[in-house]
């Protein structure tokens, strides 16, 4: 398993994180892996300046937070308004229209789950074997799934979210949730890839924190103990805790103004 060793909590250097790749420049690669907003081509020759762009409260841009706080990569964290979000919007700022966007050294890149892998491999949060990467993204996309599979509910009408409850509680849920646990019950380590957190355990975590708080009781998990394990492994981890810590500190700071803005996702 080809995996970098994640820092001790207090091993407070981003930068050792990140591997140094051989410069690739124009001339030694063909036309059709030439970028058009790179001439010449030039691939992390140091750590990147990053500015993550999404609205003021988790959504989208929550495991990608979580990643680069737990990996320690230094990033710029950009909170807009909707005003903000339907300006730049208007202004084509955005590659598909919505957020939340990454730029990397001034050239912005669209889509969460690029995203979340991208960062998590600054981090040390993605593995470099392909097969394991594999593993990982399965595990990403089931989320992204019941993610898609819930969207629906929250924005129909009062008269039909009972009903629409009830069919995510006992047909939605129990599908998505059997699935990480037999996925858990083969790793058999406690993650869902290796002995360490990964961003499968950061893009799962956060979206059944807002599940079991939101549309379901916390109760829905006691049929899936390793999947309930894990989501108490993740909420105790300290560089998770320190980083929720940090949130609350930052939404007491900014008062009523957290939470505003919806716009489009991705």
């Amino acid at each position: 398993m080809a995996f970098r060793r994640l820092p001790s909590p207090t091993a407070l250097q981003p930068t050792a994180l990140i591997p140094r790749p051989q410069l690739l420049t124009a001339d030694s690669l063909p036309p059709s892996f030439l970028p058009p907003h790179h001439s010449p081509l030039k691939i992390m020759a140091s750590p990147p300046s990053l500015r993550l762009i999404y609205f003021n409260f988790g959504g989208r841009a929550e495991a990608i937070r979580l990643a680069l706080f737990v990996g320690e990569v230094e990033f710029e964290d950009v909170r807009i308004t909707e005003e903000e979000f339907r300006q730049r919007k208007a202004e084509g700022k955005y590659p598909f229209g919505s957020v939340p966007v990454l730029e990397v050294d001034g050239v912005v890149y669209a889509q969460s789950v690029g995203i979340l892998r991208f960062v998590g491999r600054l981090g040390g949060l993605y593995p470099e074997e392909p097969l394991a990467g594999l593993a990982i993204d399965q595990i990403v996309g089931g989320v992204e799934d019941m993610i898609v599979a819930t969207v629906p509910y929250l924005f129909a009408p009062e008269t039909d979210k009972p009903l629409m409850k009830e069919k995510l509680e006992k047909d939605v849920y129990p599908r998505f949730f059997s699935a990480f646990e037999k996925l858990l019950h083969a790793d058999g380590e406690g993650f869902f890839y290796g002995k360490h957190l990964t961003i499968a355990d950061l893009a799962v975590y956060p979206v059944l924190q807002w599940i079991t708080t939101s549309i379901v009781d916390k109760e829905s998990l006691d049929p899936y103990p390793l999947l309930k394990a894990l989501f108490a492994t993740i909420e105790g981890h300290e560089k998770v805790k320190d980083y929720y810590e940090h949130e609350r500190l930052r939404a007491e700071k900014e008062g009523e103004g957290a939470g505003e803005g919806r716009g489009e996702e991705s």
